[in-house]
Parts: C-alpha cells; structure tokens; sequence
C-alpha cells in the first residue's frame, strides 16, 4: 500500500515536468508551420473569432493558422 502511494506521488509530481518538457519541444517544432483550420465559414463573429486567434497564436508561437471556410459539413467529412 505504501509502495503504489509512493509511486503515485512520484508519478503525480514527474508528469507535469514531462507534460512542459514535451509542449516545449512541440513548440519549436511548430514554429514556422501552417496549420490549415476547416471550420464553417457562415458566421462573421466566427471569422472574427478564428481571425483574432490566428493572429495570437502567429504571434505566440510562429505557427500560421489559416481558416479554411466550409460551406457543407458534410463534404469535408467525406474527405476525411
């Protein structure tokens, strides 16, 4: 009983150190990438909303988001 705590705790307290250390090497390998976002396109506050966090996350971590506007939903699932 005492060993799995132990383990428990050793696990709870590693995870999140090896969570950032791969989010970090993620992110640079992201940076310079475009990432093509197919989202419906019907909606001004959408367009707005998908515009303003393209332009956040170009600026946080230099990857290019570029929305793809979807009339049918239902034609980009069968391309999927």
């Amino acid at each position: 009983m005492k060993l799995s705590f132990l383990v428990a705790l050793t696990l709870s307290l590693a995870l999140p150190t090896l969570a950032q250390a791969d989010w970090a090497k993620t992110e640079k390998e992201a940076k310079g990438q475009t990432v093509y976002f197919n989202a419906w396109g019907g909606s001004e506050a959408t367009n707005a909303y998908l515009a303003w966090a393209a332009k956040e996350v170009k600026s946080r971590y230099g990857v290019e988001v570029k929305h793809v506007k979807v009339t049918d939903t239902a034609e980009v699932v069968k391309r999927v």
